[in-house]
């Protein structure tokens, strides 16, 4: 059944080394929902528009459907917040236009990086990491550094109440100098999913060609092999989606519409 009341709170920290502790803090009032962007994708919106702090280090958005509602408005507001360093007060919202309108800074950064002009897009070819909770600030973070170190910029925005990043960096793959520079952010990217921070590269939108090379690592050989097995005595003519889940090709060799700069 639908919650017969929400509660959404919007959070600008002037410092994105805070968004760890606060979201602990607000994580033991068990909130439904947690939505965090960080400052250099906020600085790709059009901050006066939107109404975003100039100053701003990271948001969070947190929603309650359930509880104490008045008591958990208070307890952010009077207790957690000012142990921070906010771009401006916690706004708390109970009115359903006026938290459409608090979504909207959330919503609108995948349509606005997709549609900015230039030929570098927003390709999603990093797209759906999923890394422990605990670790979500640190691995934004490390994000933000190596889209920095790959000479680019990228629009990163996650359920930080799950472990679910979403990870846009900008590129011109018809560029071949942009070109390596995107395989390079994928294989470094995938070494630290996988080892430094020991999570996956795919938490909502499935494996199918453009992270099949890394199932190897992630099943295990033993797993893996397995699953060709099936796979070779289910469908011997390879007829049944060629490419897809299992696959030895690169994930840029076999992606559609990499050549024609339409981001997926």
């Amino acid at each position: 059944p639908n919650p017969h009341r929400r509660l959404t709170l919007l959070v600008y920290l002037d410092r994105f080394e805070e968004l760890g502790a606060f979201v602990a803090e607000i994580a033991s009032l068990g909130p439904s929902a947690m939505e965090a962007v960080d400052g250099e994708s906020l600085r790709l919106l059009p901050r006066d528009a939107l109404g975003v702090p100039e100053s701003a280090g990271a948001m969070l958005l947190v929603e309650f459907d359930e509880g104490d509602m008045d008591g958990i408005a208070k307890a952010v507001v009077e207790r957690i917040a000012p142990r921070f360093r906010l771009s401006r007060g916690v706004e708390v919202a109970d009115d359903p236009e006026r938290q459409a309108i608090l979504w909207k800074v959330r919503r609108s950064l995948l349509p606005t990086i997709s549609q900015r002009p230039g030929l570098r897009k927003a390709w999603g070819f990093v797209e759906d990491p999923i890394v422990p909770r605990d670790r979500v600030p640190e691995f934004i973070a490390f994000l933000v550094d190596l889209a920095r170190r790959h000479d680019t910029v990228a629009g990163i925005y996650g359920h930080i109440g799950d472990g679910n990043t979403h990870y846009r960096p900008l590129f011109d793959p018809t560029d071949p100098i942009d070109f390596e520079r995107m395989r390079a952010l994928r294989t470094e990217f995938d070494d630290a999913v996988l080892e430094r921070f020991r999570g996956a590269p795919s938490a909502e939108h499935g494996i199918g060609r453009i992270r099949a090379e890394t199932l190897p690592r992630i099943w295990g050989p033993a797993v893996y092999d397995i699953m060709r097995r099936i796979k070779r005595a289910l469908d011997p003519g390879g007829l049944l989606n060629p490419g897809v889940l299992l696959s030895d090709e690169p994930w840029w060799a076999t992606w559609g519409g990499l050549e024609a700069r339409s981001p997926m």
